[in-house]
């Protein structure tokens, strides 16, 4: 449960889908049900992590030398009060940059986006290194879509100072989850005013 701590940076990506998703998790500390999705998402990380390790950094337009992937990355921010595993970082003497791995074909959205630039900042703050962009590749071929830490850094600190924000206050935020939305949550049995 949300005791001012550090709170998982997924729960950006849950506040962007609904705001009471975060609150019912971390505030109330009750846990998902079965969600039957997260082990296909676990069997596409590990077969990119397989294809990784025979690719160059030229998927990402780099040519570093001594540059390493490095796969599963913990991160933490004492600063921002957040922490998770990035599912690859790219790391070089004066350069690292965050990937993620996502497995829908479609290009990522804004949610993928601000997790990928979370794991950024942290990767930043820990290795004292000014990270610039960060790479989801996503779909079964792993196209790559290049994302600008300069760009989207002010809106996700935003959203980390309203997650807390929306966390230390005591009752289940208002939602402007759509019906689609709440179709596929695995929480929507904890919201009694919705549809």
């Amino acid at each position: 449960m949300y005791s001012d701590g550090s709170l998982p940076v997924s729960t950006l990506r849950q506040l962007i889908f609904c705001s009471r998703i975060p609150y019912i998790s971390e505030s109330l500390g009750i846990a998902a049900g079965s969600r039957p999705w997260l082990r296909q998402g676990v069997d596409y990380q590990q077969r990119q992590e397989m294809l990784n390790k025979r690719r160059t950094l030229g998927r990402y337009h780099l040519a570093l030398d001594g540059a390493q992937i490095i796969h599963n990355y913990q991160l933490r921010s004492k600063k921002l009060r957040i922490h998770g595993i990035c599912d690859a970082v790219i790391k070089a003497p004066h350069f690292a940059a965050p990937v993620e791995f996502k497995m829908s074909e479609d290009k990522p959205g804004r949610g993928q986006i601000v997790q990928l630039v979370a794991y950024g900042l942290i990767l930043a703050e820990e290795l004292h290194l000014n990270v610039t962009n960060g790479y989801i590749l996503y779909g079964e071929r792993g196209r790559t879509l290049e994302v600008s830490m300069k760009l989207w850094k002010p809106k996700v600190l935003e959203l980390i100072t309203d997650l807390h924000d929306l966390l230390a206050y005591p009752l289940l935020p208002s939602s402007s989850a759509s019906e689609a939305q709440c179709g596929q949550c695995e929480y929507l049995n904890f919201c009694a005013d919705r549809f």
